[in-house]
C-alpha cells in the first residue's frame, strides 16, 4: 500500500506497466467510430476545434484550442471493465475507504497544434474556507492508447497542490515546486486527486495530416487518452459538460 500512501501525500502517481497492449490497441479502435462520429457532427455545426472559441455540449466540450474532451460512446461495458481491472482499483479502494463508484468515462484528444490549457483542477476543495484538510472525495485515472512522448503533449502537475494550503500559495503567486512532466509508455497510467492543480501542454507533433474525418487524427499525431473519474458514492460531478446534444438539429 505504498501506492496508496504517495497518492494521498502526492496527489498523483504513475503506476507502470499495468495495462496490456491488447486492451490498449482495441480500445483505440473502438475509439475511431467514436471520435470520427464527434468531429463530422463538429463539422456540421461549423466548430473549429482548433480555435479560440470553446464549445460545450452534453457529449464532447472543448478544453483549450485543439484539445477535445469526448464523453459520449464511452459508457460501454467494454470501457467499464477496462476501467476497472487494474491494480489502481486497489489503491482506489484504500484512499477512497472501500467507497468506490465510477463517475464516467471519456476520451481526451489532444490534437496537434494544440495550445497548453490553463491551469485547474478538475474539481474543487468541497469546502474551500476550511483550513483543515479533508480526505479525498475523487480521482481520476489517466490511461494513454498511445506512449505519451513530450512532443505529444504530457500531462503536468504541481505535486501536493491537492493541499489546499498548496493551491492557494499558488493562486497567492507565492514560490513553490516546478511542476512535473508525466508520460510514460505504453501501458503504464496516471491517477490523481480530483484537486490537484495541473495542465494538459501542447501537441508539437508536426506530422502531416488530413481531414480529421477521414481518421488521419491518429496517424497525423494525434494523442488519444482514456479517463475515468471514481468517487465516493455520494459525490456527482455536474460541471464538466455542457446541457445540449451534440446530435440536436
Amino acid at each position: 500500500f505504498k501506492m496508496a500512501a504517495k497518492l494521498l501525500e502526492d496527489g498523483v502517481i504513475v503506476i507502470p506497466k499495468c495495462v496490456e497492449t491488447e486492451a490498449l490497441n482495441n480500445t483505440c479502435t473502438y475509439t475511431e467510430g467514436i471520435v470520427e462520429k464527434i468531429l463530422s457532427n463538429l463539422e456540421l455545426k461549423e466548430v473549429d476545434v482548433m480555435g479560440d472559441t470553446g464549445f460545450f455540449f452534453d457529449e464532447v466540450s472543448s478544453r483549450c484550442p485543439g484539445r477535445v474532451d469526448i464523453r459520449y460512446g464511452f459508457d460501454t461495458t467494454e470501457i467499464e471493465a477496462l476501467v476497472k481491472s487494474g491494480p489502481w482499483m486497489q489503491i482506489l479502494e484504500e484512499v477512497l475507504e472501500n467507497d468506490v463508484t465510477l463517475q464516467y468515462s471519456g476520451l481526451v484528444l489532444n490534437l496537434p497544434g494544440s495550445q497548453n490549457q490553463d491551469w485547474h483542477k478538475d474539481g474543487d476543495h468541497l469546502f474551500p474556507a476550511l483550513s483543515t484538510q479533508l480526505p479525498p472525495h475523487a480521482f481520476t485515472l489517466f490511461i494513454p492508447l498511445v506512449p505519451m512522448t513530450p512532443d505529444m503533449g504530457q500531462p503536468e502537475f504541481f505535486i501536493g497542490s491537492h493541499e489546499n494550503a498548496v493551491a492557494k500559495s499558488l493562486e497567492e503567486g507565492a514560490t513553490v515546486d516546478p511542476p512535473v512532466s508525466l508520460g510514460g509508455k505504453l501501458g503504464d497510467i496516471i491517477l490523481f486527486d480530483y484537486r490537484i492543480v495541473h495542465r494538459g501542454t501542447a501537441n508539437s507533433n508536426t506530422a502531416i495530416k488530413e481531414s480529421l474525418t477521414k481518421m488521419k487524427w491518429l496517424e497525423g499525431g494525434g494523442r488519444p487518452m482514456l479517463y475515468s473519474v471514481f468517487s465516493k458514492s455520494w459525490f456527482k460531478d455536474t460541471k464538466n459538460f455542457g446541457a445540449s446534444s451534440i446530435f440536436a438539429s
